[in-house]
């Protein structure tokens, strides 16, 4: 991720309690800190240089370099810290869903939609827009 020329920082992590369970999850910082990309698009770029099980299947937005918790011995955190850490993080598509024109909240049945397919994934999926791909979930 770091040889895209707008990630200035990047974290990725395995996430789950199992193999079963067991997902890629990254966080990057961008430079400039505006600068708005889609997961899938991210992924996509990434698919071109990496094997599949590389890419990860959720990228959340760093606020900044400091915020990367470290480890007393100077590592940064795996497993369930790492996971809390992502889940407290807006997804690197809350900026576009924001600047999109035709952002609007979710419906009522996309919010069951959306609650299904959380249920389903075991994902915390936070910022979903009605423009998002499940697929690419």
């Amino acid at each position: 991720m770091l040889e895209h020329p707008n990630i200035k920082l990047a974290w990725c992590a395995a996430i789950g309690s199992n193999d079963q369970e067991m997902r890629l999850e990254a966080c990057v910082l961008t430079e400039p800190s505006s600068f708005v990309i889609s997961t899938y698009t991210l992924r996509d770029w990434m698919q071109l240089r990496l094997p599949a099980y590389m890419v990860p299947v959720a990228v959340y937005r760093l606020p900044n370099a400091s915020a990367v918790p470290v480890t007393p011995s100077g590592k940064r955190p795996g497993g369930a810290g790492a996971a809390n850490f992502f889940a407290s993080l807006p997804s690197i598509d809350a900026l576009r869903a924001h600047a999109e024109e035709d952002y609007a909240d979710l419906s009522e049945l996309q919010t069951s939609v959306a609650d299904a397919w959380r249920e389903v994934l075991q994902m915390p999926l936070p910022d979903l827009a009605p423009t998002t791909s499940f697929f690419d979930l």
